[in-house]
C-alpha cells in the first residue's frame, strides 16, 4: 500500500472506482470547508486539499480515507447480530449513509483545524476524529439493538438508561 494505490504481492490491485470515490470525497469535503468563514483560500486538486498558509502542505484523500474498513465493520456487526435479515439490509444502508456523511465532515474538520498548524493533523486524524468515527459505529449498534432487536421506542431516556447500566 503506497499512497493512492493498493498493492498485493508487489502488484497493484486498486479497484478502478477508488479514485472516483476519493475525488468525490475531496470535493464534498471542500464544499463543507467553504461553508465556514475565512476558508475561501482553500486549494483543491484531484484528491488533495490545502491552504496556502500551510506552505504547500496538503492533505491527500486516498483510498484509506473513504471509510471502507469502518463501513465493513459496521455491516459485519449488524449482519452477525440478532435481528430480521430484511431490516438488516436497510439498516446497513442507512448506517453507511451516516458514516459517509460523518467521513466528509471528518476530513473537512481535519483540514480546517490544521490550517496554519499542520502539527495538529496526526492528533486529529489518528486520534479524536477516528475515535468519534468508532463511537458513531457503536451508537448505530446501540440503536439497532434497542429499536430493532429489543423493539424499544427510542428516546433520550432509553439512551440514558442504557449508559447507566
Amino acid at each position: 500500500m503506497e499512497g493512492d494505490a493498493m498493492y498485493f504481492l508487489g502488484k497493484e490491485v486498486t479497484p478502478g472506482w477508488f479514485p472516483i470515490v476519493c475525488h468525490w470525497l475531496t470535493e464534498a469535503s471542500a464544499w463543507v470547508i467553504r461553508l465556514f468563514p475565512h476558508n475561501g483560500d482553500l486549494v483543491t486538486g484531484t484528491n488533495y486539499l490545502l491552504f496556502p498558509i500551510n506552505n504547500g502542505w496538503k492533505i491527500n484523500v486516498v483510498w484509506g480515507c473513504i471509510g471502507i474498513k469502518q463501513m465493513s465493520i459496521f455491516a459485519g456487526i449488524v449482519l452477525f447480530y440478532w435481528g430480521p435479515f430484511r431490516k438488516k439490509l436497510w439498516y446497513i444502508s442507512i448506517g453507511w449513509a451516516v458514516l459517509t456523511i460523518y467521513n466528509v465532515f471528518r476530513i473537512a474538520l481535519a483540514v480546517i483545524l490544521t490550517k496554519g498548524h499542520i502539527e495538529r493533523f496526526d492528533f486529529l486524524h489518528d486520534g479524536i476524529l477516528r475515535y468519534i468515527y468508532y463511537g458513531i459505529i457503536f451508537l448505530l449498534w446501540v440503536i439497532w439493538e434497542e429499536s430493532i432487536v429489543n423493539k424499544h421506542k427510542l428516546s433520550w431516556q432509553t439512551f440514558i438508561r442504557i449508559f447507566r447500566q
